[in-house]
């Protein structure tokens, strides 16, 4: 009713006030325009109009409402769909949108899924016996309440054995998801009510909360543990160690997954995907003040299709020749070089590594010259910890959550923090981990503080109860 007095009332039309009177006497009534049709109104009594029904009272619009400024906008420029120069040519759009619809088809991308879909199916023939029927179809008048529940009881009783055999909880959520897309399309019915279905994400919230302890100890590859394994491995001089070296500062400098450094297998190395020798390029200083940097182009894992391009990560030098990154990548550059009968300056002028080929992995074997695989990295880590007698489960996110929690102890700003490991959200928080030297710090602090309340100061204010929406 609003936008149809706001037009009306630009072409000068005579608008009736809503809600319109009892009785209207005709010659009081508006004749139509032949440019206009009637649309039936009448009070639904809290004063909005009922389009469904038939009344004594007609208001009228056009039948074609005609565009309104058209030339300009209101502040006298033209809207940003009518200028020519953001008109792109319909082949582009089709080439863009159909590299976007082939991203979520690449065998990468349906790894997951199929994933999924095993868990699942050996989830089923592991309890056939005590659940032969997982599912309840619909009955001739639709879903009932009873086959909603008890199908909604079976997908949490697969997530909770998800979560007993070690899954995170962010995998757990993605399988479920995944094999309840492709169960449904498959028989073509949802398999809980719409109202069940929305609070299936808070069950998981709380099987989250529930089985937080029941997940196996992840390891974190520190700082001062790449310290102590140096000290006892010495300096690397031999291809192993520099690799291992290498690697491990990578991945914990740079908050690197496993992923994003190596493929699965060394025929599957992707130029696209991988860091090559030409994502590697030197930083002199520019200005007093700057530090001397590496920076390496990496690809972050679980990106949106369409949005995932590789980022740079910078590696600065004063890190250190013992734990640093810097320091590792050149050592193993230099000994491909020599290998490769380079022994020529290890940058050229414009920063980029001299004497390896551009389009080489970054990281190699020198003899072969095939890349290393993920397998090979994390065994990296597992026998590191090994050697340090550490506990927990190594995995591909080491040297993340390592580095995540040295930054966090370091107190690094969260957004920085976030920056930096490249998150597209607060996820950082979970890869970070309690600290005792700082939990102690700041319990000493706080049992000095002798700061006062706000509310004990006035007597006619409370605070309000305000909590930050958490998962």
């Amino acid at each position: 009713a609003w936008v149809r007095q706001r037009h009306f009332r630009h072409h000068r039309r005579v608008v009736h006030r809503w809600p319109p009177p009892l009785a209207v006497p005709a010659a009081a009534q508006v004749r139509a325009p032949a440019s206009l049709k009637p649309v039936p109104l009448r009070p639904s009594g809290v004063g909005r109009p009922d389009f469904g029904a038939v009344q004594d009272r007609v208001a009228y619009v056009p039948a074609a409402v005609p565009r309104l400024r058209t030339e300009r906008s209101r502040r006298g420029r033209k809207p940003r769909y009518m200028t020519q120069e953001r008109r792109a040519a319909y082949s582009g759009l089709v080439e863009e949108a159909e590299q976007m619809c082939a991203a979520h088809y690449e065998l990468s991308s349906q790894a997951t899924a199929e994933s999924a879909r095993r868990c699942f199916e050996f989830f089923i023939d592991e309890y056939k016996e005590e659940r032969p029927d997982m599912f309840w179809g619909p009955a001739d008048l639709g879903l009932s309440w009873k086959a909603s529940l008890h199908n909604e009881i079976s997908l949490m009783i697969w997530a909770t054995w998800m979560v007993r055999i070690g899954l995170a909880p962010s995998t757990v959520t993605t399988y479920m998801s995944l094999v309840r897309t492709t169960i449904e399309a498959e028989l073509g019915w949802r398999l809980t009510l719409s109202e069940f279905q929305l609070r299936l994400p808070k069950l998981l919230r709380r099987l989250r909360k529930m089985y937080a302890t029941v997940r196996k100890k992840r390891l974190g590859w520190r700082a001062e543990h790449h310290r102590k394994w140096r000290r006892l491995v010495g300096y690397p001089t031999t291809e192993p160690l520099l690799l291992a070296d290498a690697v491990m500062c990578v991945a914990r400098e740079g908050l690197a997954r496993i992923a994003e450094l190596a493929p699965a297998r060394a025929d599957e190395f992707d130029e696209q995907k991988h860091p090559t020798i030409g994502d590697l390029s030197l930083q002199e200083p520019r200005r007093e003040g700057d530090l001397r940097h590496m920076v390496l182009w990496m690809l972050p894992a679980k990106k949106a299709p369409g949005k995932a391009h590789k980022m740079p990560v910078p590696l600065p030098e004063a890190s250190g020749g013992e734990v640093g990154a810097f320091s590792a990548l050149a050592r193993m550059l230099r000994a491909r070089q020599v290998a490769a009968g380079w022994h020529g300056a290890l940058f050229d002028a414009d920063g980029a590594v001299a004497g390896l080929p551009a389009d080489a992995p970054l990281f190699a074997h020198s003899a072969s010259g095939a890349s290393l695989t993920k397998a090979e990295m994390v065994d990296f880590f597992a026998k590191a910890a090994a050697l340090l007698g550490l506990e927990g489960k190594v995995s591909g996110h080491s040297g993340r959550i390592g580095g995540a929690t040295d930054h966090f102890a370091e107190e690094t700003p969260p957004a920085v923090l976030q920056i930096c490991g490249r998150w597209d959200s607060d996820l950082w928080q979970v890869y970070t981990r309690q600290c005792i030297d700082q939990t102690l710090k700041y319990t000493v602090r706080a049992s000095k503080c002798a700061d006062t309340a706000v509310e004990e100061i006035f007597d006619d204010y409370t605070q309000p109860a305000v909590v930050a929406a958490g998962v």
